[in-house]
C-alpha cells in the first residue's frame, strides 16, 4: 500500500512541482516549491529503498521507474540557474545515490553516484560545481534530455557568472563528444522549443542556447537542414505577433545563422 501510494500519487504530484516556476515581484517563488519537491523527494525514494524486497522490484522494460523519473527531475534542477536550487538538487541527489538498496531501481546508478559523489552537503555542494561534470550526464542518454532542460536555463540566461560557466560546460563538452554530442543536444533543445511554444521563458532560453551552439561550436557545420527547418518553424510560430525586443533579436540572430550557413 505504501509503494502503490509513493510511486502512483507522490512521487508523481512531486514531479509537476518541479515546473513550478512562478514569479512575481520577489522573483522565482517558484523555486521555493521547487526545493520543497526536492525535499520530499528524497524522503520518498529513501522510503522506497526500506521497503522488502518483494515490494521493491528491479528495473522493468516498460518505461522509467518512479526513482528514475525522481532523479531526472532532480539532475535538471542541478544543472538550473539558482544557485542554492543547483546545489540543493545536488545534495538531494547525493543522498538518495547513497542507499545501495536504490541501485536497481535507478537507471545509471553507478555513473550518476560517481557525478555527485562530491556534494554530500550544503558546503561541498556550494564549493564543487556540478558544470564540471557536464560532459560526463549528457553522456547519459536516459537523462540527457533533462539535463539539457536545465543547462539551457542556465546559459540561455541573462549573462551573468552562472550563465557563463554554463556556456563554457556546455561548448566544452560538446568539443569533447564532438558533432554525435552536438547532433544530440541540439535535437534535445529543438524538442524543448517546439513543445513550449507560448512560453516566453524557456522559449527565449532555448533560443539563446541554440544561437550559442552556432556562434561557439559550429552547429551549421552539421548541415542538418530537417533539423535547421523545424527550428524555423518553431521561431516563426512562437515569435508571431511578439512584442518582446530582445527575443525577436535573439530570432533575428538565429535566423541569420541559419541563412548565411553553406546549403
Amino acid at each position: 500500500a505504501l509503494r502503490s501510494f509513493l510511486c502512483e500519487e507522490f512521487i508523481p504530484c512531486l514531479v509537476q512541482a518541479m515546473d513550478d516556476y512562478t514569479i512575481d515581484n520577489r522573483g522565482d517563488i517558484g523555486s521555493w516549491v521547487r526545493q520543497a519537491a526536492m525535499e520530499a523527494m528524497e524522503a520518498a525514494c529513501v522510503a522506497l529503498g526500506h521497503l522488502t524486497e518483494s515490494e521493491n522490484p528491479s528495473l522493468r522494460s516498460d518505461g522509467p521507474t518512479p526513482e528514475t523519473t525522481v532523479m531526472r527531475a532532480l539532475v535538471k534542477q542541478s544543472l538550473e540557474k539558482i544557485d542554492r536550487v543547483r546545489h540543493a538538487a545536488c545534495l538531494h541527489c547525493n543522498k538518495i545515490l547513497s542507499s545501495n538498496a536504490l541501485a536497481s531501481r535507478i537507471e545509471c546508478f553507478s555513473e550518476l553516484n560517481s557525478i555527485f559523489q562530491d556534494f554530500a552537503n550544503l558546503e561541498e555542494a556550494s564549493r564543487s560545481s556540478i558544470f564540471d561534470h557536464v560532459k560526463a550526464i549528457l553522456s547519459l542518454e536516459n537523462y540527457r534530455y533533462h539535463a539539457t532542460q536545465g543547462i539551457a536555463l542556465s546559459a540561455g540566461g541573462l549573462g551573468d557568472s552562472v550563465s557563463q560557466m554554463a556556456i563554457n560546460a556546455l561548448v566544452q563538452a560538446i568539443e569533447s563528444g564532438g558533432p554525435t554530442l552536438l547532433s544530440l543536444v541540439a535535437h534535445d533543445l529543438h524538442s524543448m522549443l517546439a513543445g513550449n511554444v507560448g512560453d516566453a521563458r524557456i522559449m527565449l532560453a532555448t533560443m539563446r542556447t541554440l544561437e550559442l551552439l552556432f556562434s561557439k561550436a559550429s552547429l551549421i557545420d552539421l548541415q542538418d537542414s530537417k533539423l535547421f527547418q523545424s527550428i524555423l518553424a518553431d521561431v516563426s510560430t512562437g515569435t508571431k505577433n511578439c512584442r518582446d525586443v530582445v527575443m525577436l533579436q535573439v530570432a533575428l540572430l538565429l535566423i541569420g545563422h541559419i541563412s548565411y550557413g553553406p546549403d
